[in-house]
């Protein structure tokens, strides 16, 4: 990686996250499949997350890839994947959230959404 890039994608060293988005059919498994691929190839432990329900990343990478675990992708050192089904996901999520409200004297939904706020204002000044 040139010392630019690494200034841009590392600047502290510490680990980074890209996301993809956008609408359906514009490219963006094939994107994030390349940029991840770079990024193994170039010894970067790599780990690329699709939450397409369709499981593309099998298909890509034509091995089995689940949602429970990251799975080595076969032939790329330095590269593991992982399709979480967002149907699937919810309810792990759902779970996670109720643990959590559950914390709060208040009604949880306006308690988070004070907190996110402050950490909006926050951020601004």
């Amino acid at each position: 990686m040139t010392n630019k890039l690494s200034q841009i994608m590392m600047p502290d060293g510490k680990t980074k996250y890209l996301f993809l988005g956008g609408k359906g059919g514009v490219g963006k498994t094939t994107m994030a499949t390349s940029i991840a691929i770079w990024f193994a190839e170039h010894n970067y432990k790599t780990t690329i997350v699709s939450t397409d329900p369709t499981v593309s990343l099998s298909t890509v990478f034509q091995q089995e890839i689940g949602g429970e675990k990251k799975v080595d992708i076969n032939l790329i050192p330095n590269l593991c994947g992982m399709n979480i089904n967002p149907k699937d996901a919810k309810g792990v999520f759902q779970n996670r959230f109720n643990a959590l409200a559950s914390q709060f004297n208040n009604d949880p939904v306006e308690e988070v959404l004070g907190h996110v706020k402050f950490l909006g204002i926050k951020q601004k000044v």
